[in-house]
């Protein structure tokens, strides 16, 4: 098993490092299908589409209710990105949405 927090973060690819979305709006993150969620080509995860319906369902739902932020923010812009996050330690602070 590969953890997908290093999987991902390959040190050949200049962004992998970065909050860099525009690498997946100009194509560039494309042709690196080691670094695409649930990966890309003939082993592509069967389940890819049912987990990202599922999970922008649901975030879509918590979204909609709650107003989310870092209880003792860690990341930030001008930080490099870790490797993975901890669930365990991740703490959000959840308020009922003002909308």
């Amino acid at each position: 098993m590969i953890p997908v927090g290093l999987h991902t973060r390959n040190p050949q690819i200049d962004y992998a490092d970065a909050f860099t979305p525009e690498a997946w709006l100009d194509g560039r993150a494309a042709a690196d299908w080691w670094i695409v969620p649930f990966s890309a080509g003939p082993g592509r995860c069967p389940g890819s589409d049912f987990g990202g319906t599922v999970g922008a369902a649901a975030l879509a739902a918590l979204l909609r209710q709650y107003d989310f932020r870092p209880v003792a923010p860690r990341l930030g812009p001008g930080r490099p990105l870790p490797k993975a996050l901890d669930p365990f330690t991740l703490r959000l602070y959840a308020a009922p949405a003002m909308r």
